[in-house]
């Protein structure tokens, strides 16, 4: 099966706490990062999210600097699947991550990218 995906997904040991909203009221769903590109994100939970669902992440990540940081991206569900008791769930970003939005982010995924 070809690879659509318009950048390259690298992983990263990080954090992403979900919020998503659901009748004006605000869940939030902690999760383990799988792997991220510049457009998206692949994340396990315990908590299952429906495609087409709009969310807010904030990815919690050691810099490059070795300070832990925190950068937060809108994205739309396009992926989900149960895996034993997790759930894995794909995420395309609102917009590619970029230096004025996601500053640390982007720093840290440019150095992942450079290792090859």
């Amino acid at each position: 099966m070809p690879d659509n995906r318009r950048h390259k997904r690298v992983p990263l040991a990080a954090i992403a706490k979900l919020s998503l909203e659901d009748a004006g009221n605000v869940h939030a769903i902690d999760a383990f990062t799988a792997d991220i590109s510049m457009s998206g994100i692949g994340v396990y939970s315990e908590t299952a999210i429906d495609i087409d669902r709009d969310v807010t992440l904030a990815i919690e990540f050691l810099g490059n600097d070795g300070l832990l940081r925190t950068d937060t991206i809108g994205g739309h569900v396009v992926y989900n699947n149960i895996l034993g008791t997790k759930y894995f769930t794909g995420i395309e970003f609102n917009e590619q991550i970029s230096p004025l939005g996601q500053p640390f982010l982007f720093e840290r995924l440019q150095r992942i990218l450079a290792w090859g």
